[in-house]
């Protein structure tokens, strides 16, 4: 992981952490590719610097730390099933199955507190 200026941005980066303003609404998830429109977004946001994936480096897919691995296991199966024939780069589409899988969790986890 490398934090890039915002000069230093280019089209094809790939995020490594999830992009937030300054009112904490987030711009970017992780993971998803820079685009010229993403770049000008982030400079009409103020935001000046990004977290990107260094060349060959993946992306952890640990954004829900504290999660049963099992459980999470389970639930990104049901994600990757029910969103199969999605296209998973578009930054909507990655931000609906965090969603889920948060929803999921929560929901999860509420179920076994005794919560309905």
């Amino acid at each position: 992981m490398v934090l890039a200026k915002l000069s230093q941005l280019k089209p094809g980066m790939v995020v490594a952490a999830d992009v937030f303003n300054l009112d904490g609404q987030k711009i970017l998830s992780a993971g998803a590719t820079l685009t010229e429109r993403s770049i000008n977004l982030f400079k009409e946001w103020g935001i000046l610097e990004v977290e990107i994936l260094a060349a060959g480096e993946k992306l952890s897919r640990a954004s829900h730390p504290g999660a049963d691995p099992e459980k999470l296991s389970q639930i990104r199966a049901t994600a990757d099933r029910l969103f199969c024939r999605s296209n998973r780069d578009h930054p909507a589409v990655k931000e609906t199955i965090d969603l889920f899988i948060t929803h999921r969790l929560n929901q999860s986890n509420s179920n076994e507190a005794g919560g309905h």
